[in-house]
């Protein structure tokens, strides 16, 4: 559907997307105003400002006009989105964030969004099912234009924002989840050592089997895949850029063994780390790495 629409200056970008989309066709990019998707069918490897979460059905995210956000250069994509972004007269990480005329929200309600997306440790919308009437509604007023649609769709775009931040802020142990957040950024940054669950539990000040439930609601992943994919990215894209031998980037990403390294990313990527060099970064064969 085109865009502008003159009668809602404040939808920026829409879409209800399905099908396939080709390596590179998501790349990180910025938007000029809140974005609010949901996934409909298919799993998506979604990264936002620096970080990686594995989304699938139910699943939604709502990234701010700051924060870059895409999936994977080398990965195609394969499923059913919803998405808008909604433009705001101001939206800045100082806050004080102006609405516009537009919007039906309360004061009250325009401080919970406001607040709460600001303090996003995540922005992962684990099973936002909610979400979906919304867009539902939003899709059927925009296709079908009866009197009134233009009211009705500024009311519903008040209410992704609205149900958007209480989602999030009913998430259980959001200082739980920044803990968490913490921990994962520290084995990130030296994936050459040993890690066990109950150390990098520890690093979260948290028991191994509640470290794994936020693992797995802010990633999307246990705490071993989470572990072995990350070691897998970041191997991957040594080998891309450097001339290091595959032992040695295998040792320094935390596998015991080249054997051990070449055996896991031939099951992740569909080839052995040398092939995978020699096609260029992986531009022939090479698939997602598995869930």
């Amino acid at each position: 559907m085109d865009l502008p629409i003159s009668q809602l200056p404040m939808v920026i970008e829409m879409g209800r997307s399905s099908g396939f989309w080709p390596v590179g066709a998501l790349r990180p990019h910025r938007n000029h105003g809140i974005e609010v998707c949901r996934i409909r069918a298919g799993r998506f490897q979604w990264s936002c400002a620096g970080r990686t979460w594995n989304l699938g059905p139910g699943d939604g995210y709502v990234t701010l006009p700051w924060q870059l956000h895409g999936g994977q250069d080398d990965l195609g994509h394969r499923g059913a989105v919803d998405h808008v972004v909604i433009g705001l007269d101001r939206c800045t990480q100082a806050g004080a964030w102006r609405f516009g005329t537009w919007c039906t929200l309360d004061r009250p309600a325009r401080a919970l969004v406001e607040h709460t997306l600001l303090g996003l440790s995540s922005p992962m919308l684990s099973q936002a099912r909610p979400l979906g009437p919304i867009f539902d509604r939003f899709w059927d007023e925009v296709g079908q234009r009866r009197p009134g649609w233009a009211g009705q769709v500024r009311a519903i775009l008040g209410e992704l924002l609205l149900t958007s931040a209480r989602h999030a802020s009913s998430a259980p142990a959001n200082d739980e989840d920044q803990q968490v957040g913490a921990a994962l950024e520290m084995v990130a940054e030296r994936l050459d050592e040993s890690w066990r669950l109950a150390t990098i539990a520890g690093l979260a000040d948290l028991g191994r089997t509640r470290f794994s439930e936020r693992c797995v609601a802010l990633t999307g992943l246990s705490p071993r895949r989470w572990l072995l994919n990350t070691r897998l990215d970041r191997a991957r894209t040594a080998l891309r850029h450097g001339q290091l031998s595959v032992t040695k980037i295998a040792l320094d990403h935390g596998f015991a063994t080249s054997q051990h390294f070449a055996s896991a990313f031939r099951r992740a990527y569909g080839l052995g780390p040398l092939a995978w060099r020699q096609s260029k970064g992986g531009e022939t064969g090479a698939k997602r790495p598995k869930r």
